[in-house]
């Protein structure tokens, strides 16, 4: 029996959310609320749909694109998310080839992506031979923290010297809080923006941070995580939650909060928070330079890079 895979456009929610929330891994470029950040932040047009292996679905696709005189430029952040567990190199060639299909020149479409995939020799094969080009970029990297472990285990796994540190935060009456209210992140947006100014880097931008907040529903949420020491908050962070997933999207630590080791103690309490909200997996967002976050116990995995197609 011939198999084929095809991709079926899906425009609701609740069909979306239904194979969501059975992906055992997921990246919040391709979350329901992210797409539609990137339409009110940036005019992006959405296209979402399921990817199908003889009408069984194997996998979620989100694309967003512009369209430039009569070309359209397309994107696929960190797709597609498998709802197959452990997807065979037969059914990853066979989902890749019609995302190519239905983004190519033959359709008036340039594609850009950053396929889910792990940096091994075999997808990067695979991505050549359908005519994907790889582009000369450094290939995203991260860490799952298991919040399915006991606290404990989680605790005893900590890097000796995060432990330490985190042991020594414990010790100076610091105040751990969530907020939602949009005062509490209207604030942290202001000390991203002045940490941002003053270290001249440009991370996350504003405006996406904000369409994000304003487009939360259901399992969709950006929440606001606060360290305070008296009346004064010296650490706060922006965490989205997606499903079972979670990921800090800002971290921000005051000169006080520095003395304070106040990150570990925002870190670590936003991981336990993240559990007992009913959350599997932390997402640590982008290691590549930021070591900091390696002190929590986690599974490292690297992307396999940027390509394009035509």
């Amino acid at each position: 029996m011939e198999v084929v895979y095809k991709i079926h456009p899906i425009t609701d929610y609740q069909e979306w959310a239904q194979h969501f929330l059975s992906v055992k891994k997921s990246h919040l470029s391709q979350s329901w609320f992210y797409g539609d950040a990137k339409f009110k932040s940036h005019g992006w047009k959405l296209m979402r749909g399921a990817i199908v292996e003889n009408d069984r679905p194997i996998a979620l696709i989100q694309v967003w694109y512009k369209t430039f005189l009569f070309l359209k430029l397309a994107r696929l952040s960190y797709g597609p998310l498998w709802i197959v567990e452990q997807p065979t190199l037969n059914q990853t060639q066979g989902a890749f080839r019609a995302i190519k299909q239905a983004w190519c020149l033959k359709t008036l479409c340039v594609l850009s992506l950053a396929p889910n995939l792990d940096n091994i020799p075999d997808y990067q094969s695979l991505l050549a031979s359908l005519g994907f080009y790889r582009r000369k970029s450094n290939a995203y990297e991260s860490g799952w923290v298991d919040l399915k472990q006991p606290v404990p285990v989680l605790r005893s796994k900590l890097r000796q010297n995060w432990r330490n540190q985190l042991n020594a935060s414990e010790k100076k009456e610091l105040i751990f809080s969530v907020s939602r209210d949009e005062a509490d992140f209207k604030w942290i947006i202001a000390c991203f923006e002045q940490f941002r100014k003053e270290k001249n880097f440009y991370g996350h931008s504003v405006a996406l941070l904000k369409a994000l907040y304003h487009a939360s529903f259901d399992v969709h949420t950006i929440r606001v995580a606060i360290v305070s020491h008296g009346t004064e908050r010296v650490a706060g962070m922006i965490m989205a939650c997606y499903g079972t997933t979670s990921v800090p999207l800002t971290i921000w630590t005051n000169q006080n909060g520095r003395s304070l080791n106040a990150g570990n103690f925002l870190l670590w309490n936003s991981v336990l928070y993240a559990k007992n909200e009913g959350i599997e997996l932390f997402d640590l967002g982008w290691i590549g330079t930021v070591k900091f976050k390696t002190g929590l116990p986690h599974e490292r995995y690297q992307m396999v890079g940027e390509y394009y197609a035509f």
